[in-house]
């Protein structure tokens, strides 16, 4: 962001009415400075003062009001806008969950304020076989089987954790505070085959998740955390799909991902 643009990012915060008591504060503020202002307007050209504080206050609210509505209006829309296009941008469309973007600035965020074990677990989850949905039955029906899928996280994991799809099939979860062996007990539900009817053929689909976990260590930065969680992963597609690996600490030759 330059600078220009958080500079009017700061004004619009400043004058937007976003919480109840604005309504008061913010108006009352502005007849304020605009009553200072008229205060030495009116000692400046006169070379003293003709009016009392009391008439001079109520003749700038007026003339000031139709004006002090109108930017406040106005501002407070550009705030709402701006929230609302700012949340649309860290938001996947199809299952209202944060991007990876958003997934790995709010992770880190938390993660800051963990210095101490356990900081939390890591999961990557990624569906088996999904290429043969989209091949075999279309993009539609794999939307669908998406959706089922994001919704099926939102069950089984807690509501203080951080759920984000971060591309494709591909989903990833932050479980704060948790150990690892915690983090199995709590994500082993994931894998449980899921039934899908869509609104169109072929009727009913079964589908099922493979899960990676890794907890994220004190040294480790996030990014080595979800590589680890992502080995773990591989293994998971490896051993069979359809379950929940944690990483062990110890890499396997000839280990690679499967679909």
């Amino acid at each position: 962001m330059t600078r220009h643009a958080k500079l009017i990012s700061a004004l619009i915060a400043l004058m937007a009415l976003r919480k109840p008591r604005d309504y008061l504060t913010k108006p009352l503020g502005f007849c304020a400075v605009a009553s200072i202002n008229a205060h030495i307007a009116e000692y400046l050209i006169f070379g003293g003062w003709i009016m009392g504080p009391v008439e001079r206050i109520g003749i700038t609210t007026m003339a000031a009001a139709p004006f002090m509505a109108l930017v406040f209006y106005v501002v407070t829309y550009l705030d709402r806008l701006q929230l609302s296009l700012g949340e649309q941008a860290a938001t996947d469309p199809l299952t209202g969950l944060p991007n990876r973007r958003a997934f790995m600035k709010r992770t880190q965020a938390r993660l800051d304020i963990l210095d101490e074990a356990p900081r939390g677990v890591i999961l990557l989850i990624d569906a088996d076989h999904f290429k043969r949905v989209n091949d075999n039955w279309g993009h539609q029906v794999g939307d669908e089987c998406l959706m089922a899928m994001a919704e099926r996280m939102r069950t089984v994991l807690r509501t203080g954790d951080m759920l984000a799809r971060i591309g494709g099939e591909e989903f990833a979860a932050y479980l704060p505070s948790t150990t690892l062996e915690e983090a199995v007990r709590i994500g082993s539900p994931l894998c449980t085959p899921i039934t899908v009817i869509p609104t169109e053929p072929p009727g009913r689909l079964r589908l099922t998740l493979s899960v990676g976990a890794s907890e994220v260590r004190p040294e480790m930065t996030l990014s080595e955390a979800m590589h680890l969680a992502d080995l773990a992963l591989y293994r998971a597609k490896d051993e069979g799909r359809a379950r929940l690996v944690p990483w062990d600490g110890r890499v396997r030759p000839g280990e690679g991902r499967a679909a």
